[in-house]
């Protein structure tokens, strides 16, 4: 299958949000606006790359930890 050398530039800038990388920086790499990147290549996400970057948010151990309510703290064992 033949392919463009802009269908590599089109790759790079699909796999650089399934890789987490900032849209803004990604747009900078790439010469071009913040705003022509979401244009032009968030039309490309479907759910498979919604469904990644939310399993990569939650499993990032840096992540804030949601507020407990008063329930909540009495299922858990005092330390």
């Amino acid at each position: 299958m033949e392919f463009r050398p802009y269908d590599l530039r089109h790759a790079w800038a699909i796999r650089s949000m399934e890789y987490g990388l900032e849209v803004s920086l990604a747009a900078k790499q790439m010469g071009h606006s913040v705003a022509i990147h979401i244009q032009t290549y968030h039309a490309w996400l479907d759910e498979h790359h919604q469904q990644q970057a939310f399993e990569r948010l939650l499993n990032n151990p840096k992540r804030p930890i949601a507020p407990m309510n008063n329930s909540q703290s009495e299922l858990i064992a005092p330390s």
